[in-house]
């Protein structure tokens, strides 16, 4: 519902706008849309299968698991695509787009070969997925300037939720460390929504359907405090950073 709400809204404001949405933009909202619902469905039949008798099985758990991963790779992908097309496809953000596009092929060839959470398919997966969040969204998100750092708020809720993931932290039977990863991913889905509706009604950098801007933007940097504080909580709540900052000392704790 949200998302079908999210497609008639960028529509409707892409009518009015002074820069209208390319035929090409409609389908990255019509992704972003298809691929956020899907993996909220995903996710729960994955997680939440053993709780639906009769239904559950190995095999049942093992094709959502690849599903699973193939989606992650999707939500990171899109919204490379998508608000690298809202900065005018600059030269290596461009570049970025592409490569987390590739990522996203390699997953998609991959996923069905995935045998397991600990079978050396799936590491790979989990590293694809990690160069698509670390090096190619963070230097997205670090090339914003003025008022497209807002879109700085997507990278910090997508990352918080990894954070506290890696970190295995708060521990809770009801609701621990996953269900906060899954929180913030939607929450992730609807900022990254929620911001794209203003810049379609008000472009920031998107410039006309056709046109792209061959100068890189330089390295802003007005968005490096938000995207460094998620990794800092890591820091923090890392169980084992005695012994990481000993080892920096040089001093090795027994």
């Amino acid at each position: 519902m949200t998302a079908a709400l999210y497609l008639v809204c960028a529509l409707r404001r892409s009518a009015a706008a002074a820069v209208p949405l390319s035929g090409f933009e409609v389908s990255l909202r019509v992704a972003a849309a298809v691929i956020s619902s899907s993996n909220i469905f995903i996710s729960d039949a994955y997680h939440n299968g053993d709780r639906k008798p009769g239904c559950y099985t190995k095999e049942h758990e093992l094709f959502w698991m690849r599903c699973d991963y193939f989606g992650i790779s999707a939500i990171l992908a899109y919204n490379q695509l998508l608000w690298t097309a809202n900065i005018g496809w600059h030269c290596r953000t461009r570049l970025a787009a592409i490569f987390s596009s590739i990522c996203l092929a390699v997953v998609g060839a991959a996923a069905p070969r995935l045998s397991g959470n600990r079978d050396g398919s799936t590491k790979l997966v989990k590293y694809i997925t990690g160069l698509q969040f670390m090096p190619s969204l963070t230097y997205l998100v670090l090339t914003m300037s003025g008022a497209m750092t807002r879109i700085a708020a997507i990278y910090v809720l997508y990352a918080t939720g990894l954070v506290l993931y890696l970190a295995k932290t708060p521990q809770s039977e009801v609701f621990g460390f996953h269900e906060y990863f899954h929180g913030f991913v939607v929450l992730g889905h609807l900022a990254s929504m929620g911001l794209d509706l203003l810049d379609i009604a008000s472009p920031v950098a998107r410039v006309a359907a056709g046109t792209w801007v061959h100068r890189t933007p330089p390295m802003a940097l007005d968005s490096l405090p938000l995207v460094l504080a998620p990794w800092c909580l890591l820091f923090v709540l890392l169980p084992n950073k005695g012994r990481f900052l000993a080892k920096l000392k040089g001093k090795e704790t027994p």
